[in-house]
């Protein structure tokens, strides 16, 4: 039973990477899109509902010490993470689209939660460290995207129609 939890959050991250890693092994190797699709639709919300409920809040709030990390975790992972993704901006592009691919590259949670669910359970790490790792992954994922997109200008395309007042 207390593999139950690091099993909630690998079997979602094995479900989405098999049809990818499939891809990157060659053409010829096809994995039912019903696989994508159970990992996409089911497991995948699984996965995020369990780290909503697993997050453990409580212990973050009651240490000031461990909360104020969290801001500065939250800068770590979009340095590690992100400056790197600079990288796959594609070229000529200007500041403000690098800006956007920074932050994208910069989300981070299913590895964060995986990781963490592990040492958790391992005893490595307490629950209290774990949210302080867990915290700005949920925030980069929340907060990244929207920054991002934002930089860009990009706006949900209008669905409204024009009607002309002559018929």
């Amino acid at each position: 039973m207390e593999h139950l939890d690091t099993a909630i959050v690998l079997i979602p991250l094995l479900a989405v990477m098999a049809p990818l890693a499939a891809r990157a092994i060659g053409p010829r190797l096809r994995v039912p899109v019903v696989v994508f699709e159970l990992a996409l639709g089911f497991l995948v919300p699984l996965f995020f509902i369990y780290t909503g409920v697993t997050f453990d809040l409580a212990s973050l709030l009651d240490d000031p010490r461990l909360l104020a990390m969290v801001p500065l975790a939250l800068l770590v992972l979009l340095a590690v993470r992100g400056l790197p993704s600079a990288l796959a901006a594609p070229q000529g592009s200007d500041r403000k689209t690098t800006a956007a691919v920074v932050l994208l590259g910069a989300t981070g949670l299913p590895i964060i939660v995986a990781v963490t669910a592990i040492g958790v359970d391992e005893g490595l790490i307490s629950s209290g460290l774990a949210s302080v790792l867990v915290g700005p992954g949920m925030l980069s994922v929340l907060l990244f995207p929207l920054i991002g997109m934002a930089l860009r200008g990009d706006r949900v395309p209008s669905t409204t129609v024009r009607v002309d007042d002559e018929v």
